[in-house]
């Protein structure tokens, strides 16, 4: 994702299989601006496309999207270490992923290396079927 044509402020992740991941990361200076909600919802859409199927994806359709939340990243918020809860409506990332209809699916311990060191994180999912019943991807 490029904001200016000399400065990139994001990134997805793809990967061609039955699911695909999408990762995105954003510079501080343009949180809350609904940039990586409104790139992600059109990845999403691309994700579960007749071309992305066909084209990239060798004609096999994709069943779910799976969005990871990592407690090291700044905007995901923080980690309450005493109760293990994740406080997900406080969460930027995590709130991406709930306004693209993604559902909370497992909260992992130590699941993660981040710089050597393990970190615990949130996956969300969108099935495909949830996908095709939520008006917000209709447009």
């Amino acid at each position: 994702m490029q904001v200016s044509r000399t400065r990139y402020s994001g990134i997805f992740l793809i990967y061609n299989l039955k699911r695909v991941e999408l990762g995105y990361w954003l510079s501080e200076e343009y949180w809350g601006k609904g940039i990586v909600t409104d790139a992600a919802k059109m990845m999403v859409k691309y994700f579960f496309s007749e071309e992305y199927t066909y084209q990239v994806n060798g004609g096999q359709p994709i069943l779910r999207v799976d969005c990871n939340v990592y407690s090291w990243n700044r905007g995901s918020g923080k980690l309450d270490r005493f109760t293990k809860i994740w406080f997900t409506k406080r969460l930027n990332a995590a709130k991406v992923a709930e306004k693209l209809g993604f559902k909370q699916e497992s909260y992992q311990q130590l699941a993660w290396l981040k710089k050597g060191q393990a970190v615990d994180g949130i996956v969300f999912r969108l099935l495909k079927e949830e996908y095709l019943n939520n008006p917000l991807y209709s447009s």
